[in-house]
């Protein structure tokens, strides 16, 4: 089926409108939960430990409002990585199982990226910048 450049317009506009609006209603939500993960990976990194002994668990995200569909969201935009907390055998380390696909579970666990780190801290100080003009 061929389109006309006008309709690929009117398609290209509607898709960009849908995305700012799922964004704009999910924007505090997926803020709260990014700090939480950023924070865990910060602790990570000072403390020289694997990012995983820090992996925020999926219930924890949920009281912060966050919903399947929005870790979906951090999980294919790369922002965060996904896997399920199994027992380990001595019982004294965290241990995962890499997630196969997207199905979430009470076992999910999740930690930030790099980039999520890094659109954090711009957050951050963006935040403050707005605070110091006030």
């Amino acid at each position: 089926m061929h389109t006309t450049p006008l309709e690929s317009a009117v398609s290209q506009v509607a898709r960009q409108r849908t995305r700012n609006v799922v964004l704009a209603s999910s924007e505090v939500k997926l803020a709260r939960g990014l700090l939480v993960l950023a924070e865990a990976s910060r602790y990570a990194q000072q403390t020289g430990c694997n990012a995983w002994e820090f992996a925020v668990e999926i219930h924890r995200l949920f009281e912060l409002g966050l919903r399947e569909n929005e870790l979906r969201f951090l999980v294919r935009m790369q922002l965060v990585a996904h896997a399920h907390e199994v027992k380990s055998r001595n019982g004294n380390v965290r241990a995962f199982k890499q997630a196969e696909a997207m199905c979430f579970t009470s076992s999910s666990c999740f930690v930030s990226q790099m980039l999520a780190s890094v659109i954090v801290d711009s957050l951050r100080c963006a935040e403050t910048k707005r605070k110091a003009s006030l």
